[in-house]
């Protein structure tokens, strides 16, 4: 005998009536608080390779001009001093988006997995 689906309700008692996708915005942006450190770290990494590069193109390697061409990008150049500070805060901030965060899914996991029994 085959599963028949009736229009009040489906195989077995479900109900297969068509649902409305939550709205593009609801997609992109979750709201749940511990998608809050994931989004910081991303923010935070994009902000490392934009400063990374603009602080790569005025670096001089050589282990004597090294020194000298960090102080110069800080005094000299124009916005070094603001890209070097973006880049050490937002470093600081990834780091502590990733540590705060490694707990979050295990700690999601654990609560999923291992249910309170009732007793």
């Amino acid at each position: 005998m085959q599963n028949q689906i009736t229009p009040s309700g489906g195989a077995h008692g479900h109900s297969y009536q068509a649902q409305a996708a939550p709205p593009l915005g609801r997609r992109l942006f979750l709201s749940h608080w511990t998608f809050l450190l994931g989004e910081l770290a991303l923010y935070s990494f994009a902000l490392l390779v934009l400063t990374g590069t603009f602080r790569t193109l005025f670096y001089k390697p050589q282990p004597g001009l090294a020194f000298a061409s960090t102080v110069e990008i800080s005094l000299d150049v124009r916005g070094g001093l603001l890209m070097r500070q973006l880049h050490h805060w937002s470093a600081t901030v990834f780091v502590l988006a990733i540590v705060a965060g490694l707990p979050v899914p295990a700690f999601l996991v654990a609560r999923a997995v291992c249910r309170r029994r009732a007793g």
